[in-house]
C-alpha cells in the first residue's frame, strides 16, 4: 500500500494544483476540493476551510457495504484507519449532515457558501506562487 501511496499521492497533488492554478486564471473566488483522508494526512495545512460530511456510523456502513464488492471486513478495516467522525466534526469549519435526505444537504452547502462569500481566505494567487 505504501509503494502505491508514493506514485499515487503527488498525481493527485499535481492534479490538485492544476485544477486550482485553472480555478484561479478563470477568476473562481472558491473552490472544493474532495480529500479522503484530510486529517488522517495532514491535508487540512492546505486548505482555508474545512468542510465535514457526515452521517451516522450504520448509516456509513449500510452506504459502504452497498458497494460492489465490499464486504464487512474490508469496511472495518478501512474505518479503522480514520479519525472518528467526532474528531473530524470536532475539527471542522462546517458539517453537512448527509442523513437528514438530499434537500437537506444542498441547503446546508446553500448556507455554507453564504457565510464564505463573507469570510477572509487566502486568495487562489497567493496559494499558488508563479501563477
Amino acid at each position: 500500500m505504501k509503494k502505491l501511496e508514493a506514485i499515487v499521492h503527488p498525481l493527485v497533488g499535481q492534479a490538485q494544483i492544476e485544477f486550482l492554478k485553472k480555478a484561479a486564471a478563470e477568476g473562481h473566488h472558491m473552490v472544493v476540493l474532495d480529500i479522503p483522508l484530510l486529517y488522517e494526512t495532514g491535508g487540512e495545512t492546505r486548505v482555508d476551510v474545512v468542510v465535514v460530511v457526515s452521517a451516522p456510523y450504520h448509516i456509513q456502513e449500510s452506504r459502504v457495504l452497498a458497494r460492489p464488492g465490499m464486504d464487512a471486513a474490508k469496511f472495518a478495516a478501512i474505518h479503522a484507519k480514520q479519525v472518528h467522525d467526532d474528531e473530524k466534526r470536532r475539527r471542522a469549519d462546517f458539517i453537512v449532515e448527509t442523513d437528514k435526505g438530499l434537500e437537506h444537504a444542498f441547503a446546508e452547502v446553500e448556507k455554507i457558501v453564504d457565510a464564505l462569500k463573507t469570510r477572509e481566505g487566502k486568495v487562489l494567487k497567493e496559494r499558488l506562487p508563479g501563477l
